[in-house]
């Protein structure tokens, strides 16, 4: 048996919203806009009077949350409120030093089990945190639009560049995907563990803790915090992790009013991108809740949306970039594997 959702917001005053479909920017269609394009309906729902949204304590994390809340309150009732309720989970509470040791789902796992026990009505996640297998009762209902999925190198020293950095420069990541694509092409250099939120991280590289760090490009735009950058990292150098740069929005599996809400405000495009990016990446790693792989999958079509025509439609075909895999610190690329024009 599922969960009451009484408890945030239940069936008592509740009224029925046909909501029309919500463009995110102009000419480019989003979850709404492309289902009425393809089968003239619009998303129809019962508006909750409480919303509670379920997330990260973490400045990037609650940004995004409250990015989620505005496009909400653009579709419900000036009356629904909304609250967040912040969540700590393993991977704030733990000190191991890399990424791979706390598992998949170390930053998500406890944030999906609000959803998944009826206390929060959805949950807000920077998308490549989350397992490629949702825990029970939680499904992925919609994605804002993604930002650029591409990594920053950051240098407080005045270097420009990982390849401009002396031998034995040290670089801070605990992300096992870029310290092994980093010594692939920068065997001089040194990866040390850096762990901690994006000020954290900033801070232990002013401090001297290392002298680079890498860091995703999107959750520095979000902060307002484009301006530390020193030099944006090329996809062909370092892959991206699957997911990167998308904010996933969770609920409760089944709950059709919530799935429906959330699609109104969803970004097509991404949804669709990351969905081929976690199929890809759970056909590599299975249900390994350690991930030894990491993999990115696009359509040239779907890939940063600044490349597409305002009225080009996704592409129906996908393209594997490449996979990561790291064994003792060294790292296979495969690019350019092809792509299937046949819709699969």
């Amino acid at each position: 048996m599922k969960p009451s959702m009484s408890g945030i917001g239940g069936n008592a005053g509740r009224r029925t919203l046909t909501v029309p479909p919500v463009k995110v920017r102009s000419g480019t269609p989003n979850a709404a806009t492309f289902s009425s394009q393809r089968s003239s309906r619009v998303h129809c729902f019962t508006a909750p009077e409480t919303v509670i949204i379920a997330s990260r304590g973490s400045k990037l994390a609650l940004e995004q949350s409250n990015q989620v809340i505005s496009q909400l309150q653009a579709c419900l009732p000036a009356t629904t409120s909304f609250s967040i309720k912040e969540v700590k989970t393993r991977g704030d509470l733990s000190n191991a030093p890399t990424m791979k040791a706390l598992g998949a789902g170390a930053f998500t796992d406890e944030v999906d089990a609000e959803v998944a026990s009826g206390h929060a009505s959805l949950a807000v996640h920077s998308l490549k945190d989350s397992p490629v297998v949702l825990p029970p009762g939680v499904a992925l209902a919609a994605c804002l639009r993604r930002e650029d999925v591409r990594d920053a190198f950051i240098s407080l020293g005045g270097v420009k560049c990982l390849g401009d950095l002396p031998a034995g420069s040290r670089v801070g990541t605990s992300s096992t995907r870029r310290k092994a694509q980093i010594l692939h092409h920068y065997p001089h250099l040194e990866v040390v563990p850096l762990r901690g939120n994006v000020d954290v991280r900033l801070e232990k590289i002013a401090c001297g803790d290392a002298d680079a760090t890498v860091l995703a490009l999107s959750g520095l735009k979000r902060l307002g915090k484009a301006d530390v950058v020193s030099s944006v990292i090329d996809e062909a150098q370092i892959l991206p992790a699957a997911c990167q740069g998308a904010i996933g929005i969770t609920c409760m599996e089944g709950d059709s009013d919530m799935m429906s809400l959330l699609s109104s405000i969803g970004h097509f495009p991404t949804l669709l991108e990351v969905m081929c990016e976690r199929a890809l990446l759970h056909g590599i790693v299975g249900d390994a809740k350690e991930l030894p792989s990491f993999a990115v999958a696009v359509g040239p079509s779907l890939r940063s949306s600044e490349h597409r025509s305002e009225h080009q439609q996704p592409a129906r075909g996908m393209t594997m970039l490449g996979t990561v895999s790291s064994c003792q610190e060294t790292c296979w690329l495969v690019t350019a594997l092809g792509a299937n024009d046949s819709g699969g």
